[in-house]
């Protein structure tokens, strides 16, 4: 089980790398919020083909689908270094979100087909995960403010091969072909609830945090660095709180710890406004990512349990899916209340409906 979390580390490091100042690196090249936020829809869009990207992945084998996925990470980090517009980097993160979609739903389901702990397994994986949000803003930020972005894009090709080669590491493909039980689970009431708040309101939640919370950082007067340092602290806390949260969640409900990490996203929110140093963005980005992490990540463990190793990458992959719908949505509505109304509208907006639906589902789900 190491290895697939040490590659997870890899591709997780070199994705935020860049991903995490991008949009402060972006707005060199436009004003324009909602020209910025088309980059993080045309990432989150591809990535809304991760449940046919899934299916893919049942039956090419999950270790091909991984060694392939890092190859094109290789091709599209250096083709980065000759981007010059945002044209460029919408058609590149087009792309990227495709390769995403592969990866992800293969990653996951593999670790969920070797481990009996599903929640503490896939809790671990991202744990691995964060830690990548850890040193990926903080170098990124570094490397980008010292050497210039096109620095950080070469050692994400880097990390790229290094990830290729880890791969070659996984077990390969079992042979079993049988027909999966995940589209009769999909009429269930319950796992469609667990879809919509544990992938797409989770999904449109990190959307949201992942353009507003760069642009209202400079917007105080925070340059890139300090934009990196506010992404890898609050994943920090994530780290901790997944390697924690994991062994616990076993023995809770899936309704009553569903509806406690919806809250955990929604609250900090309504105190984003108020935040206006570093420490204080930090750590409510990081509550309102432990959140986010924690409510995809049970409604991932939830369709574990009920599928085998033949739909597994198949079942994460629609998981996946909803939340990148949720993630397609929220750059583009953060942009337009950013451009035409304000980060207070938008921080206070996004609080309130995540506790509403919070409370909704608590209600529905019993």
């Amino acid at each position: 089980m190491r290895v697939p979390l040490v590659i997870q580390l890899v591709y997780s490091f070199g994705f935020n790398l860049v991903y995490r100042t991008l949009p402060a690196y972006l707005s060199t090249l436009t004003s324009s919020a909602v020209q910025i936020s088309l980059v993080h829809t045309a990432y989150n869009g591809a990535s809304v083909a991760k449940a046919a990207l899934g299916v893919a992945a049942d039956r090419a084998g999950k270790k091909r689908a991984i060694l392939a996925s890092f190859l094109a990470v290789i091709f599209i980090a250096l083709s980065l270094t000759l981007a010059t517009s945002i044209v460029h980097f919408i058609v590149l993160f087009l792309l990227l979100g495709l390769t995403a979609g592969v990866y992800y739903s293969s990653i996951g389901a593999l670790v969920a087909d070797l481990s009996e702990r599903k929640t503490e397994a896939l809790f671990r994986l991202e744990s691995a995960y964060q830690l990548g949000f850890v040193l990926g803003p903080l170098i990124g930020g570094f490397l980008a403010l010292h050497y210039g972005m096109v620095a950080a894009f070469w050692v994400w090709a880097g990390l790229g091969a290094l990830g290729f080669g880890l791969s070659l590491l996984l077990p390969p493909k079992k042979g079993e072909r049988k027909p999966g039980r995940f589209l009769t689970l999909l009429l269930q009431r319950r796992l469609l609830l667990v879809l919509a708040v544990g992938s797409a309101l989770t999904g449109f939640a990190q959307a949201v945090l992942d353009l507003a919370v760069p642009l209202y950082a400079t917007s105080l007067g925070m340059d890139i660095a300090a934009v990196g340092m506010i992404f890898a602290g609050s994943a920090l806390l994530n780290v901790v709180a997944m390697l924690v949260l994991g062994k616990r969640l076993e023995r809770v409900g899936e309704r009553v710890s569903l509806f406690v990490m919806l809250l955990l996203i929604g609250l900090p929110f309504l105190a984003f406004p108020l935040a206006a140093s570093l420490p204080a963005l930090v750590v409510l980005v990081g509550l309102a990512s432990i959140g986010r992490a924690a409510g995809l990540n049970l409604a991932r463990t939830f369709l574990a349990r009920r599928v085998g190793p033949e739909s597994s990458a198949t079942a994460m992959g629609t998981c996946d899916t909803l939340h990148y719908v949720g993630r397609v949505a929220g750059p583009l509505a953060a942009g337009v209340i950013i451009d035409f109304g304000s980060f207070s509208l938008l921080f206070f907006g996004m609080g309130a409906v995540t506790i509403i639906a919070a409370l909704i589902f608590l209600a529905a789900a019993k």
